[in-house]
């Protein structure tokens, strides 16, 4: 699937809550669009009030031409990591919309979703819980996943964003949970 099917300009809506690493995951995702894949990028961040638990959303632009309007107007792919942030998010969906989600903490009704828009998730908290016994290796899981499913970015261009922004002591636990992401991806 070519994420650029729709034109030149692709919208992500990323959200969870504080403590999960959404916006850490919305960095290396632009960072590899921009940097090494050559793409055009635009993120913008918001946070709840709260230091851990609030709510928290980034938003990713990338285009393969200049970005005009750097707001997110009918994301083509809505992420969505806790319940709340779905609940708080679900109104960004549209039938052209991606929903990506955790299946382990997110839970809706078909009729929760427009006609057309079409889901996808895995556990990504459960997976890091069961394979590092801690669950801050989620949002690396999901990146693994989300450049396996969605094929936006390449597979190097993450791996140097990896390098970039990451201390090299918890190198080999994040490769080794977007590893995960990715095989998850492929079953």
């Amino acid at each position: 699937m070519n994420p650029f099917t729709n034109g030149n300009r692709v919208e992500i809506k990323l959200s969870g809550i504080g403590g999960q690493g959404v916006v850490l995951a919305g960095t290396i995702l632009g960072r590899a669009a921009a940097i090494y894949d050559e793409l055009n990028a635009v993120l913008t961040k918001e946070y709840g009030s709260d230091m851990r638990g609030g709510d928290v959303s980034t938003d990713l632009i990338l285009s393969k031409e200049a970005i005009r309007y750097p707001s997110v107007l009918s994301p083509d792919f809505v992420v969505t990591l806790a319940q709340r942030a779905f609940e708080n998010n679900k109104k960004w969906l549209s039938e052209k919309s991606q929903l990506i989600y955790d299946t382990g903490l997110v839970r809706f009704e078909k009729s929760d979703l427009p006609d057309g828009c079409t889901t996808v998730g895995i556990p990504f908290n459960t997976i890091a819980d069961s394979e590092f016994h801690r669950t801050d290796a989620a949002n690396m899981v999901f990146l693994g996943f989300f450049t396996a499913a969605v094929q936006l970015i390449s597979p190097d261009a993450l791996h140097s964003a990896l390098d970039d922004l990451l201390p090299p002591k918890s190198m080999e636990l994040n490769l080794r949970a977007v590893e995960l992401g990715v095989a998850s991806c492929v079953r």
